[in-house]
């Protein structure tokens, strides 16, 4: 069963080896095709890596209690949510009391300003207050420093924990702890540098200085509204534990049951996940048609010359009918053809999108994900290509009549 198979394989590799360079040109369209497919996939989930970890930083057991939602796509839903009462750090505490099911619970508030040290500064600077126990929810990490201490925070100590971007810009070269530096004519002295984040989209996530809640409100004043966020015991109670704390706010808040609106909405970091997902489907829809379209021309290189190549050697078919060979056998050896010439191209291509995802990564600073599923999606793409597209070929050689192939000059 399997003779006439590797029979004609071996027939269809000695014929490629024979025409090397017919069978490189070939090689190309298909190369070309599943490069742009594998870089695609390769930069695509890097990217989707990328958002994933970067939404999901403050962990899968994290939510948050906002006076207004962080997404709003609509004026009036605007309109609405601005009648909002503003949260207040008692609402946090009185959370924080009667919660059951939350294991940790903490607060912040933040604004932008100009961050100066001497006669450098830093602009559009992300200033942030927190409670006690925010760093501890999000997990910061430390690259130099230590994290405030719950004195600190509840004595307004003028002290603070900046991102890398206020090193390099107001440090260069420097040690910045134990300097102090001025947010909006207040000085802070820098007692921790948090562990450099990177960017995603272009925006950079290290542009920040957190400072304690109660100094921010000595600067910036209380009527600012907050966000509370709250830890669950573990993943499988966020429901749960979202679900009181609902609960005791709108039981604080003398909220009606028949009012639909809460007064405030309570959020995951999913929901940064679903609007990107929402937001780049149809861009990743069209890539991968873009990129298909490319296999689909290689893939017509590769049924042409194999057109071609019936038709040169219709007198070699025409005697091997004559020895005995059957349809299929004839039908085999050219369509084991166009798969090796597509797969090795597939080879070849996964290679080249690698590589040009890499080139891609450096310089747009876009992520990469390599994965063994595109190495095989892109030989099994390749493979499948060469069966749709030698189809054709190979039964035209195979439905030649012998006395007709023999007279073939």
């Amino acid at each position: 069963m399997l003779t006439p198979v590797f029979e004609g394989a071996h027939i269809a590799l000695d014929n490629l080896r024979v025409n090397k360079l017919r069978t490189f040109l070939t090689i190309i369209g298909i190369i070309i095709g599943v490069a742009a497919v594998i870089s695609v996939v390769t930069v695509i989930d890097g990217l989707n890596k990328q958002v994933a970890q970067t939404f999901m930083t403050q962990g899968s057991n994290v939510f948050s209690v906002r006076r207004l939602p962080q997404v709003i796509l609509s004026r009036d839903d605007f309109l609405k949510y601005n009648k909002r009462k503003p949260l207040t750090v008692e609402d946090a505490l009185f959370l924080r009391e009667k919660c059951v099911s939350c294991a940790v619970v903490g607060w912040d508030v933040s604004t932008l300003a100009t961050v100066k040290y001497g006669n450098e500064k830093s602009e559009g600077v992300g200033i942030r207050g927190i409670s006690d126990r925010v760093l501890a929810i999000e997990a910061v990490e430390f690259d130099a420093g230590r994290p405030l201490t719950s004195h600190e925070i509840v004595s307004g100590a003028k002290v603070c924990i900046v991102g890398w971007d206020i090193v390099t810009n107001l440090f260069p070269g420097r040690d910045p702890l134990g300097k102090e530096i001025s947010i909006s004519g207040v000085g802070f002295t820098i007692v921790g540098v948090a562990k450099r984040l990177g960017t995603i989209f272009g925006f950079s996530r290290d542009n920040f200085v957190f400072i304690p809640i109660t100094a921010y409100q000595r600067i910036y004043g209380t009527r600012q509204s907050i966000s509370i966020l709250v830890a669950a015991q573990d993943t499988d109670t966020v429901d749960k534990t979202m679900q009181e704390v609902r609960i005791w706010m709108r039981m604080r808040r003398g909220t009606s049951f028949r009012d639909k609106d809460d007064g405030f909405s309570i959020e995951t970091s999913q929901i940064f996940l679903d609007l990107y997902a929402n937001a780049t489907s149809n861009i990743y829809l069209v890539s991968f048609i873009v990129s298909g379209i490319s296999l689909v021309v290689g893939g017509i290189v590769v049924m042409n010359i194999m057109l071609v190549s019936v038709t040169e050697r219709t007198r070699e078919i025409g005697i091997r009918k004559a020895c005995g060979a059957r349809r299929r056998d004839i039908l085999v050896q050219f369509l084991i053809e166009a798969v090796v010439i597509s797969a090795v191209g597939g080879v070849f291509g996964i290679v080249a999108g690698y590589v040009l995802a890499w080139l891609i990564s450096i310089y747009t600073n876009f992520p990469m994900a390599i994965k063994t599923t595109s190495a095989v999606l892109g030989v099994s793409v390749s493979s499948l290509v060469g069966i749709v597209f030698g189809v054709y070929p190979a039964s035209r050689a195979a439905r030649l009549d012998p006395i007709e192939a023999l007279r073939a000059e």
